[in-house]
Protein backbone atom coordinates (compact mmCIF):
# COMPACT_ATOMS: atom_id res chain seq x y z
CA UNK A 1 0.00 0.00 0.00
CA UNK A 2 3.01 2.30 0.43
CA UNK A 3 3.25 2.58 -3.34
CA UNK A 4 -0.16 4.28 -3.37
CA UNK A 5 1.06 7.05 -1.09
CA UNK A 6 4.31 7.42 -3.00
CA UNK A 7 2.39 7.70 -6.29
CA UNK A 8 0.01 10.18 -4.68
CA UNK A 9 2.98 12.33 -3.60
CA UNK A 10 4.42 12.21 -7.11
CA UNK A 11 1.05 13.25 -8.54
CA UNK A 12 0.88 16.14 -6.06
CA UNK A 13 4.36 17.28 -7.13
CA UNK A 14 3.28 17.13 -10.78
CA UNK A 15 0.13 19.11 -9.94
CA UNK A 16 2.23 21.72 -8.16
CA UNK A 17 4.52 22.03 -11.19
CA UNK A 18 1.55 22.43 -13.52
CA UNK A 19 0.00 25.02 -11.17
CA UNK A 20 3.30 26.91 -11.01
CA UNK A 21 3.61 27.02 -14.80
CA UNK A 22 -0.01 28.13 -15.09
CA UNK A 23 0.52 30.82 -12.44
CA UNK A 24 3.68 32.14 -14.12
CA UNK A 25 2.02 32.22 -17.54
CA UNK A 26 -1.07 34.06 -16.29
CA UNK A 27 1.05 36.40 -14.19
CA UNK A 28 3.23 37.38 -17.14
CA UNK A 29 0.19 37.86 -19.37
CA UNK A 30 -1.45 40.15 -16.80
CA UNK A 31 1.77 42.14 -16.39
CA UNK A 32 2.03 42.56 -20.16
CA UNK A 33 -1.62 43.61 -20.24
CA UNK A 34 -0.97 46.24 -17.54
CA UNK A 35 1.95 47.64 -19.56
CA UNK A 36 -0.21 47.74 -22.67
CA UNK A 37 -2.95 49.64 -20.85
CA UNK A 38 -0.41 52.17 -19.56
CA UNK A 39 1.02 52.64 -23.06
CA UNK A 40 -2.49 53.06 -24.44
CA UNK A 41 -3.25 55.72 -21.81
CA UNK A 42 -0.13 57.70 -22.75
CA UNK A 43 -0.87 57.28 -26.44
CA UNK A 44 -4.46 58.45 -25.95
CA UNK A 45 -3.34 61.63 -24.18
CA UNK A 46 -0.73 62.31 -26.88
CA UNK A 47 -3.30 61.75 -29.63
CA UNK A 48 -5.78 64.02 -27.83
CA UNK A 49 -3.16 66.77 -27.63
CA UNK A 50 -2.39 66.40 -31.33
CA UNK A 51 -6.07 66.61 -32.21
CA UNK A 52 -6.60 69.62 -29.93
CA UNK A 53 -3.60 71.38 -31.51
CA UNK A 54 -5.01 70.66 -34.97
CA UNK A 55 -8.41 72.08 -33.99
CA UNK A 56 -6.72 75.16 -32.56
CA UNK A 57 -4.64 75.71 -35.71
CA UNK A 58 -7.71 75.29 -37.91
CA UNK A 59 -9.56 77.75 -35.66
CA UNK A 60 -6.77 80.30 -36.07
CA UNK A 61 -6.94 79.86 -39.84
CA UNK A 62 -10.71 80.28 -39.73
CA UNK A 63 -10.31 83.51 -37.71
CA UNK A 64 -8.09 84.87 -40.46
CA UNK A 65 -10.58 83.77 -43.09
CA UNK A 66 -13.40 85.60 -41.27
CA UNK A 67 -11.41 88.84 -41.28
CA UNK A 68 -10.38 88.54 -44.92
CA UNK A 69 -13.89 87.53 -46.10
CA UNK A 70 -15.52 90.45 -44.32
CA UNK A 71 -12.73 92.76 -45.47
CA UNK A 72 -13.21 91.64 -49.07
CA UNK A 73 -16.88 92.51 -48.85
CA UNK A 74 -16.07 96.09 -47.83
CA UNK A 75 -16.64 95.81 -44.06
CA UNK A 76 -14.21 97.70 -41.79
CA UNK A 77 -12.86 94.66 -39.95
CA UNK A 78 -11.25 96.79 -37.23
CA UNK A 79 -14.52 98.47 -36.23
CA UNK A 80 -17.33 96.02 -36.91
CA UNK A 81 -19.63 94.40 -34.37
CA UNK A 82 -20.50 91.70 -36.90
CA UNK A 83 -16.85 90.71 -37.38
CA UNK A 84 -16.20 90.77 -33.63
CA UNK A 85 -19.34 88.74 -32.92
CA UNK A 86 -18.48 86.20 -35.62
CA UNK A 87 -14.94 85.86 -34.30
CA UNK A 88 -16.18 85.40 -30.72
CA UNK A 89 -18.64 82.72 -31.84
CA UNK A 90 -15.92 80.99 -33.83
CA UNK A 91 -13.46 81.17 -30.93
CA UNK A 92 -16.06 79.73 -28.55
CA UNK A 93 -16.73 76.87 -30.97
CA UNK A 94 -12.98 76.20 -31.26
CA UNK A 95 -12.55 76.30 -27.47
CA UNK A 96 -15.50 73.95 -27.02
CA UNK A 97 -14.05 71.52 -29.57
CA UNK A 98 -10.61 71.63 -27.94
CA UNK A 99 -12.16 71.01 -24.53
CA UNK A 100 -14.32 68.15 -25.80
CA UNK A 101 -11.34 66.55 -27.53
CA UNK A 102 -9.11 66.75 -24.45
CA UNK A 103 -11.93 65.66 -22.14
CA UNK A 104 -12.62 62.62 -24.29
CA UNK A 105 -8.91 61.73 -24.42
CA UNK A 106 -8.53 62.18 -20.66
CA UNK A 107 -11.60 60.05 -19.99
CA UNK A 108 -10.30 57.25 -22.20
CA UNK A 109 -6.80 57.51 -20.71
CA UNK A 110 -8.29 57.34 -17.22
CA UNK A 111 -10.13 54.14 -18.13
CA UNK A 112 -6.90 52.68 -19.53
CA UNK A 113 -5.12 53.59 -16.28
CA UNK A 114 -7.87 51.92 -14.24
CA UNK A 115 -7.55 48.82 -16.43
CA UNK A 116 -3.77 48.78 -15.83
CA UNK A 117 -4.30 48.98 -12.06
CA UNK A 118 -6.85 46.17 -12.21
CA UNK A 119 -4.41 43.98 -14.15
CA UNK A 120 -1.73 44.63 -11.49
CA UNK A 121 -4.26 43.85 -8.75
CA UNK A 122 -5.18 40.60 -10.54
CA UNK A 123 -1.48 39.63 -10.57
CA UNK A 124 -1.40 40.05 -6.77
CA UNK A 125 -4.61 38.06 -6.34
CA UNK A 126 -3.26 35.35 -8.63
CA UNK A 127 -0.09 35.14 -6.53
CA UNK A 128 -2.08 34.87 -3.28
CA UNK A 129 -4.23 32.14 -4.77
CA UNK A 130 -1.19 30.25 -6.01
CA UNK A 131 0.55 30.49 -2.63
CA UNK A 132 -2.48 29.18 -0.75
CA UNK A 133 -3.05 26.44 -3.29
CA UNK A 134 0.61 25.36 -3.17
CA UNK A 135 0.57 25.33 0.65
CA UNK A 136 -2.38 22.95 0.46
CA UNK A 137 -0.65 20.80 -2.16
CA UNK A 138 2.57 20.54 -0.16
CA UNK A 139 0.73 19.90 3.11
CA UNK A 140 -1.13 17.10 1.35
CA UNK A 141 2.15 15.84 -0.08
CA UNK A 142 3.75 15.83 3.39
CA UNK A 143 0.81 13.89 4.81
CA UNK A 144 1.09 11.39 1.96
CA UNK A 145 4.82 11.06 2.62
CA UNK A 146 4.24 10.34 6.29
CA UNK A 147 1.62 7.76 5.41
CA UNK A 148 3.96 6.11 2.92
CA UNK A 149 6.89 6.06 5.35
CA UNK A 150 4.66 4.69 8.09
CA UNK A 151 3.60 1.93 5.69
CA UNK A 152 7.24 1.19 4.79
CA UNK A 153 8.30 0.98 8.41
CA UNK A 154 5.65 -1.60 9.08
CA UNK A 155 2.87 0.61 10.32
CA UNK A 156 0.37 -0.54 7.72
CA UNK A 157 -0.59 -3.46 5.55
Amino acid sequence: MWWYWAAKGTADAANYTADFIDYKTQSQLLKAQAKLYKMNAKSTIWEGQQNADKISREGDQAQGTVRSDFGASGVDVNDSQTVASTQRSLQKAVNDDVFATMYSAAKEANQQTINAKMAKYNVKQLKKGFIFKSIGTWANNAANSMSASSMLSGGGS
